[in-house]
């Protein structure tokens, strides 16, 4: 529920990844937005982020 009390719709994208330079490792990219009306173009969006999502290993995220 929103902070006033009325209910809401959210919706949601998964894009699941099994990149060659990692295949023993799935990954998981999601796109959640809460108003309906932009559906169509955040479904395209999330396309677009998916089809540019990479992966590099040795990757650590310390960097």
């Amino acid at each position: 529920m929103g902070d006033d009390g009325r209910r809401f719709m959210i919706e949601r994208l998964d894009h699941f990844f099994l990149p060659p330079e990692c295949p023993e490792v799935m990954f998981k990219l999601s796109v959640t937005w809460s108003s309906l009306a932009i559906g169509p173009g955040m479904t395209g969006m999330a396309d677009v982020m998916a089809a540019s999502f990479r992966v590099e290993r040795g990757w650590t995220g310390a960097e």
